[in-house]
């Protein structure tokens, strides 16, 4: 595979990853679009969870998967 491809599958699933992600906060959780990518990306930095706000048992699993 050339170097090319490589970059373009690692951005193309970066960018899925924080999309369903996203979308997931919104829908289990009732957040906005923003807050929902806000605490995707502290999810995936590993900033931590508990640093935005309360969160229903859920969202403690969703990540996991």
């Amino acid at each position: 595979m050339d170097p090319l491809r490589h970059l373009r599958f690692s951005i193309v699933a970066l960018v899925s990853i924080i999309a369903i992600g996203t979308f997931g906060y919104s829908i289990v959780e009732d957040w906005s679009l923003f807050d929902s990518l806000y605490m995707t990306v502290i999810t995936l930095a590993t900033v931590g969870l508990k640093r935005f706000s309360p969160y229903q048992i859920t969202a403690n699993c969703s990540p996991s998967f």
